[in-house]
């Protein structure tokens, strides 16, 4: 049942704790792919209880801080509506805890600060953003023209950006959940951004984390 060393297999070793980096506290923003996942591993493998998808991220809010924004909220809701098969691709039980960590999630970025990061640094996170999108995929025609970067995986990337330049301390990574190469692969150019821009994204504390590759070399001792 579990071959892939993916983030099913951390979760089920009872070891996505150890996905976090260093002492500090770790944030999981957790986009719409990896949702989507829970619910094909839990009808594929028995629909056994334990791994249920709202049990699944009962259990790994309590253990670490997950962040669900907008955009993802929007694209779940739109999933509770898409049928696959004789179900639906995102059951509504998934749905009502995703809406209720989307509360929750408001409620942490404000507290955090995010709302008091100053416009023009704001500003300059989507810009870099967008600007690494071209550079992911600007010889990739299909990713780069015709399935380009969405809305939501912009969002999620320039508010990771957002959560490192907070006024609050104490964070040990920024943690993105994806199975989007759109995601992924951008995450990684920002990290290589050093001209057109102002920021050393290479300081930041983030990591994008491919939710179906192999994990092992994230997991802490």
């Amino acid at each position: 049942m579990l071959k892939r060393k993916d983030l099913n297999w951390v979760i089920r070793k009872g070891n996505f704790g150890k996905l976090a980096k260093g002492n500090g506290k770790n944030l999981f923003l957790v986009d719409t792919g990896v949702i989507i996942d829970f619910e094909d591993f839990y009808h594929s493998n028995g629909r056994e209880e334990s791994i249920l998808p709202a049990s699944i991220l009962h259990s790994l809010e309590r253990e670490c801080q997950l962040i669900i924004t907008d955009g993802v909220l929007e694209e779940i809701t739109k999933h509770t509506q898409v049928r696959k098969g004789e179900r639906y691709e995102i059951s509504s039980s998934t749905s009502i805890l995703v809406n209720r960590i989307h509360e929750d999630s408001r409620y942490f970025l404000e507290e955090y600060g995010l709302s008091r990061i100053p416009f023009y640094l704001k500003e300059s996170h989507r810009y870099a953003v967008t600007l690494a999108a071209f550079e992911a995929f600007k010889i990739d025609y299909r990713k780069g023209v015709k399935d380009k970067i969405s809305n939501t995986d912009k969002e999620i990337l320039h508010i990771a950006l957002d959560l490192h330049r907070c006024e609050q301390n104490g964070i040990g990574a920024i943690n993105i959940l994806s199975t989007d190469d759109h995601v992924l692969r951008t995450a990684g150019i920002l990290k290589d951004l050093v001209e057109n821009v102002s920021e050393d994204f290479s300081e930041y504390g983030i990591r994008a984390l491919n939710s179906r590759g192999d994990l092992r070399s994230y997991l802490s001792q």
